[in-house]
């Protein structure tokens, strides 16, 4: 059975052109979770099947090696005319339900207008249909976990403030760096608070990934400390908050958290 690649292979040539006309082909693109999908390649599968594809989207699908990611992110990758070379599209979806609406909600867009399709605009939609009036308060979190098969860039609120705090502290500037993390740190507080809600079912499915969550607010928290107060007591909790944060298994937010907290912790 072959039910991904270039589209040419003899394999699915040989099946699309021994099958009726109005029968639907599967087909998942160049990979089994395609990072894109083009109208090229489509018209190629059409070219050797005399079908047009019929996708399977392996998104936002986070089952097998993908166990530990939470795909909240918004689809991406996907042809603006690829409407016209197509069959259509149908995702695969994650099995938590509450947060795979996230994500199909902007796939859903996607479909709607494929030529207007503008991601981010899609994606705070998305949060604030899912959320409401929460939607604000959820971002820094879930931005921590956009990445998936379509390499969405991930934590993009967290990584522009550390590297300007960064930054700062190498120029000398402590004061500007330290009201620089200290806005961020106040708007992860918020949002670990919002989370402690068992009354909502998205949080709740969202259980290991909080969890995780709530470590990186730890060690941001005793690194503030650090900078502020140089206690020692807080440098070691922010380094075991740390080495907690790594040794789960969920993969959150981008590479920047723990050069972050490193580079805070081994400051002279």
């Amino acid at each position: 059975l072959q039910y991904h690649g270039r589209g040419d292979e003899y394999f699915i040539s040989k099946l699309g052109t021994s099958i009726e006309p109005q029968v639907d082909i599967f087909w998942t693109g160049r990979n089994i979770c395609s990072q894109e999908l083009t109208a090229p390649e489509a018209a190629r599968f059409t070219d050797s099947t005399n079908h047009r594809p019929l996708y399977w989207d392996n998104f936002p699908v986070n089952d097998a090696e993908m166990f530990n990611e939470m795909h909240l992110g918004y689809i991406n990758g996907r042809d603006k005319e690829l409407y016209k070379f197509s069959q259509g599209i149908i995702s695969n979806c994650m099995e938590y339900c509450e947060c795979s609406k996230i994500p199909l909600l902007t796939i859903a867009d996607y479909l709607h207008n494929p030529l207007k399709y503008n991601h981010n605009a899609s994606w705070d939609y998305a949060i604030k249909t899912v959320l409401g009036s929460l939607s604000e308060d959820f971002k820094p979190f879930a931005e921590n976990l956009m990445t998936s098969c379509l390499k969405v860039s991930n934590s993009q609120m967290m990584c522009s403030t550390m590297s300007k705090a960064g930054q700062q502290i190498l120029c000398g500037n402590n004061e500007n760096a330290l009201k620089m993390m200290g806005g961020y740190i106040d708007k992860i507080n918020r949002t670990r608070e919002l989370l402690k809600r068992n009354d909502i079912k998205l949080f709740r499915e969202l259980k290991r990934w909080i969890e995780k969550f709530n470590c990186m607010c730890d060690a941001y928290n005793s690194c503030y400390e650090f900078l502020v107060t140089g206690s020692q007591t807080a440098r070691k909790s922010a380094e075991k908050n740390l080495n907690k944060y790594i040794s789960l298994p969920e993969v959150f937010a981008d590479f920047c958290f723990q050069q972050t907290v490193s580079f805070v912790i081994n400051l002279k």
